[in-house]
C-alpha cells in the first residue's frame, strides 16, 4: 500500500510500470501462499465458518483485491480510462462489499468494521465502475454496460446506505457514505433515459476541453481525499438531476454541521 502512494504522490513517474508489475506479482504470490482454509475464493455465503472466521476471510480477500485496485489505478490517468481488469476488480470488491452488509450478523469484526469496508472498498470501486459507464456512452467509449449483478449490487449499497442501517448521523464517514449513496441512486435512476444523450453531451464537451475533464475527474494520491474529493466532483456531473450545493447542504444538516 504505501509503496502505491509513493508512486502516486511522487513527481517523478519513470519506471512506474515495472514497479507497478511488481508490486502484482509480490501480492499474487503472497496469495498463492496464504493456507487453501484463508483464501475466500467463493461467495461469502458458502463458507459455513464461525462469524470471525467468515470476516477474516472477506477482509483478507478485499485487501488483497484492493492493492490490485491500487495498482491499476496508478496506471490511470484519469478514472474514465479504467480497463477491462480494474473493472472486474472493482465489480469483485463490489459484490463482496455488498454481501458483506447483507450478512454483517453473522460476522465478527475481524479487524475492520462494515462502514470501513464500505468506506476504504466498495464506494471507490462503485466509482470506477460508474464514470466508465458514462465513458462507455459516449461516441468515443465502448459501450460499457454494467451486468443485473452490478446493477443489483449498486442498489443494495445506495439502499443500505441511504435507509440508516449501516450508519447514523453523527458518526465518523457519515457524510462520505451519505454522499455517495445519494449520488449511487441518482445514477441508477437517470440510466435508461438520460444518461445515454447526457453523457455524449459531456463527452463533446470534454473533447472540446480536455484539461478541464482531466482536472475534474482525476483523484487525489491521499486515500481520504480520494474518496470524498472524487464523490463531490461526482456530483456535479450533469445527468444526476440534483445540485451539488443543495446534496452538501442536506448531508451537514443531518450531520449536525
Amino acid at each position: 500500500m504505501e509503496e502505491i502512494l509513493e508512486i502516486l504522490m511522487g513527481e517523478d513517474r519513470s519506471g512506474a510500470n515495472s514497479r507497478v508489475k511488481h508490486i502484482i506479482d509480490a501480492t499474487e504470490d503472497l496469495w498463492s501462499r496464504l493456507p487453501p482454509q484463508f483464501r475466500l475464493n467463493s461467495r461469502l455465503k458458502d463458507y459455513r465458518g464461525t462469524m470471525f472466521e467468515r470476516d477474516f476471510l472477506l477482509s483478507v480477500r478485499l485487501n488483497y483485491l484492493h492493492l490490485k485496485f491500487l495498482a491499476g489505478f496508478v496506471q490511470m490517468k484519469s478514472l474514465t480510462n479504467a480497463s477491462t481488469d480494474l473493472l472486474s476488480i472493482a465489480e469483485e470488491i463490489l459484490g463482496l462489499v455488498v454481501e458483506g452488509i447483507l450478512q454483517r450478523d453473522q460476522l465478527a469484526n475481524a479487524g475492520s468494521g462494515v462502514v470501513w469496508k464500505i468506506a476504504q472498498y466498495g464506494l471507490p470501486a462503485a466509482g470506477v465502475i460508474l464514470l466508465a459507464t458514462v465513458r462507455g456512452w459516449s461516441p468515443q467509449g465502448n459501450h460499457v454496460h454494467p451486468s443485473f449483478q452490478v446493477c443489483r449490487d449498486l442498489s443494495l449499497l445506495a439502499a443500505e446506505i441511504q435507509l440508516g442501517t449501516v450508519i447514523r448521523s453523527g458518526e465518523p464517514n457519515f457524510a462520505l457514505l451519505t454522499t455517495a449513496g445519494r449520488t449511487i441512486q441518482a445514477f441508477l435512476e437517470s440510466w435508461e433515459s438520460e444518461m445515454p444523450r447526457l453523457a455524449s453531451d459531456d463527452c463533446n464537451r470534454q473533447a472540446a476541453d480536455p484539461e478541464g475533464a482531466n482536472t475534474t475527474l482525476r483523484m487525489s494520491p491521499d486515500p481520504w481525499n480520494l474518496e470524498m474529493g472524487f464523490w463531490q466532483d461526482l456530483g456535479d456531473l450533469p445527468f444526476l438531476g440534483f445540485e451539488n450545493d443543495d446534496l452538501h447542504h442536506e448531508v451537514n444538516s443531518r450531520s449536525g454541521i
